[in-house]
Order: structure tokens, then C-alpha cells, then sequence
């Protein structure tokens, strides 16, 4: 009898809670999803193009003359005096004519998308935003062995750009704990040149800069980007779009620099210090929330301290890779 009850009331209690549920439409449309921004970096890692990395493998013997590396976008990376040019991480002298195979790693940065996607700053220590050009990064191995410039050497970079400009020095990203770059440092004075150079064929024209560096991993040019003012401004979405699913650009000088918007811990709020005043600004967000990804796309002309709100639209894996490619 008692097992029959407590049956009974069991089955009601279950039926209560299911009526309840069906009735809470808002909670099933966006579930909750604590994974939400390693699906947006997974995501983006289907930005870059496939090409992007170039991998060179070279005998030591190879290296007794000045080696030119072409990648297929045109980016170029010259070796001169190579038993010179690199020591091992412990400061000791490696020639490579002494190594069995020296490895050359290039990832280029060509593209706004691209720069986005990798989560590549805009900024300088104090968190100014820097106009820069594209940006490459470069890993040199002896026999697996991690290389790096030698003090008094340099590496010859060519970087496709576009229209050239003056002024732009060759700046190095610093890296937090976990080995992510946070922001650029300027690196030796006049070590940036304009520079015009064909493809390994001849069939291509590059114009762009040639770089002086004497550092490897991250490498870009930047200069100071110098508005009439700075300000700060926020983009708020509704609340199902946080810091757990969400991710706000800001992109500037016809999309040229683009900075990360910084969640305030407050719900759906975004925010940018230091950004350059009277500036059209295009405005992108890419959020997971549930299964359902979402964008938002906005351009508005910024003069002073604003909070600009966003709603953002359903969208499909496939349709905010193509956007990101496109910017």
C-alpha cells in the first residue's frame, strides 16, 4: 500500500515538473554551455589559409651560403652568414653547416580575418592601439634543437603589405605565462624598409617592407596610431551573450587595426580603453551560446564615450568562417 502511494506520488511529481519545463520556452532556447569559447577558438582556427604555414627543411651543408625561403603568399625569409646567425637558447654559438637538418617554420599573417582569428594584439604596452602590416611568425630548429639570432645578427623578412608607408618600425610580441601574445614591443630603430620583390617564378609582384629582425617567433611593423583623441566605449548584448560564449572586435582605418573588446562583468558588456575618438568603427561579434552560433555586425562613427548595443542573428559555423575570411 505504502509502495503503491509513494509510486503514485513519484509519477505526479515527475508529470509537474514536466509541465513546468515545457512551459520555460526561454530556457531551452539557450541552454547553458560552459565550453563556449574553446568552440570559438576552434572555430577560428578554420580562418587562417591553409597555406598560411610553410615548413622548410635544409641540410646544415645547405646553409654555407645565404639561403632566400619563398613562402606561396610571397612572404620571404633571408639567411646570410648562417654559421653566424644563431646561437641555441643558452647563448651558445651553433653553426648550421654542423647540423644534420636545420628546420624553418613560417606562419604568415596576411589577412584582418586572419589577425583576428589567431587573436594577434594591436596595442603596445600601455594598451594604445598601433597601425601595423601583416605579421609573420618564425621557428628555426638544429636537429630539433630551438634556435635563435645571434645579438649582432638579423634575419631579412619581406612582407607583402600593399600600399607602403613610412614611419612603421619592426616590433616583437610579448608573451604572457601561458605563451599567448598580449601586446607588441618595439624593437632596434630604422630597421623597416619599403620594398618591391618578384615571386620565385617571376609571375607575381610583391610590394611591402623588409624587416631587419633579431628576434624569432612573432614579428610585425608597427607605428603609433594617433587619432585626435582617445575614449572608451562599450557594445552591450542581451544577456544570453557573455564573457563564458562571446567574443567583440572593434576594427579601425578601414578595418586595418582590429582590438579585442574586454568583458566588464557585467553580463553582456564589452568594453575598449584607449580607443582612437571620430573613427568609423566596425563592430563584430561571434558568440556560442547553446548549440545555435550567433553573429553581430555593426558600423557606427564614434566621437565620444558610448555604450552601443548589438543583437546579434543566428548564423552557421560555415558562414562566420567566410565572414572572418572576408573582413
Amino acid at each position: 500500500m505504502f509502495n503503491q502511494k509513494f509510486s503514485q506520488q513519484a509519477l505526479f511529481f515527475i508529470g509537474f515538473m514536466l509541465i513546468i519545463a515545457s512551459c520555460r520556452k526561454d530556457t531551452t532556447t539557450f541552454d547553458p554551455y560552459t565550453n563556449g569559447q574553446s568552440e570559438l577558438d576552434y572555430l577560428l582556427s578554420f580562418v587562417p589559409n591553409e597555406q598560411a604555414k610553410s615548413v622548410f627543411i635544409l641540410k646544415g651543408t645547405d646553409l654555407l651560403h645565404d639561403t632566400m625561403l619563398t613562402t606561396a603568399h610571397g612572404v620571404r625569409v633571408k639567411l646570410e652568414n648562417n654559421d653566424f646567425l644563431f646561437t641555441l637558447e643558452n647563448g651558445t654559438s651553433q653553426p648550421c653547416s654542423s647540423c644534420n637538418t636545420v628546420k624553418v617554420e613560417i606562419t604568415e599573417v596576411l589577412t584582418t580575418g586572419d589577425w583576428l582569428s589567431r587573436r594577434l594584439p594591436a596595442n603596445n604596452a600601455l594598451g594604445l592601439p598601433q597601425d601595423h602590416i601583416s605579421a609573420v611568425h618564425i621557428s628555426i630548429s638544429c636537429d630539433a634543437n630551438a634556435l635563435v639570432v645571434a645579438p649582432s645578427r638579423h634575419l631579412k623578412i619581406y612582407l607583402p603589405s600593399g600600399a607602403t608607408t613610412n614611419n612603421f618600425e619592426v616590433a616583437y610580441a610579448a608573451l604572457d605565462a601561458a605563451k599567448k601574445p598580449i601586446h607588441w614591443e618595439a624593437g632596434t630603430p630604422n630597421s623597416v624598409f619599403n620594398a618591391t620583390w618578384s615571386s620565385t617564378t617571376g609571375a607575381n609582384t610583391y610590394e611591402g617592407f623588409e624587416l631587419l629582425g633579431k628576434k624569432t617567433g612573432w614579428i610585425t611593423a608597427i607605428r603609433p596610431y594617433t587619432p585626435n583623441a582617445f575614449i572608451s566605449f562599450c557594445v552591450n548584448l542581451p544577456i544570453q551573450f557573455d564573457e563564458s560564449n562571446t567574443r567583440v572586435f572593434a576594427l579601425f582605418n578601414d578595418d586595418q587595426v582590429s582590438m579585442e573588446l574586454v568583458p566588464d562583468g557585467n553580463g553582456g558588456t564589452f568594453c575598449l580603453e584607449n580607443a582612437p575618438k571620430d573613427q568609423n568603427v566596425h563592430f563584430v561579434t561571434i558568440s556560442k551560446a547553446g548549440k545555435q552560433y550567433w553573429l553581430g555586425d555593426l558600423s557606427s562613427y564614434i566621437a565620444s564615450d558610448v555604450t552601443v548595443k548589438i543583437t546579434p542573428t543566428t548564423s552557421t559555423d560555415q558562414n562566420i568562417i567566410a565572414f572572418i575570411r572576408g573582413l
